[in-house]
């Protein structure tokens, strides 16, 4: 989530270190949770800020929000990525047992 509130406020120049560190960590077989947390977190921190900002435009008359759908359905499509690598650590995990 702290790579995605960091995206916002300071721009692509945050991602950069946090795709690095995501590489990093889906590269490490034990690592697959904390690149599955990474992506949940991510797109979790996004539709958060995504619905803040959708729900301060609702109630300011004067605020024209344009539509958010292409940046909601990149949240979900990246939380649910998490997900799926989180699933397939486990699977890993569950193997080795």
């Amino acid at each position: 989530m702290a790579v995605g509130a960091a995206f916002l406020e300071v721009g692509p120049l945050v991602l950069i270190p946090g795709i690095v560190t995501l590489a990093w960590a889906g590269s490490k077989g034990s690592s697959l949770a904390g690149a599955s947390g990474w992506l949940i977190g991510f797109g979790v921190g996004w539709l958060t800020m995504l619905g803040q900002a959708s729900l301060r435009c609702a109630n300011d008359p004067s605020c024209s929000q344009p539509d958010v759908m292409p940046w909601v359905v990149l949240g979900v499509v990246v939380a649910g990525a998490g997900l799926i690598v989180g699933l397939a650590g486990r699977r890993r995990v569950d193997a080795r047992l």
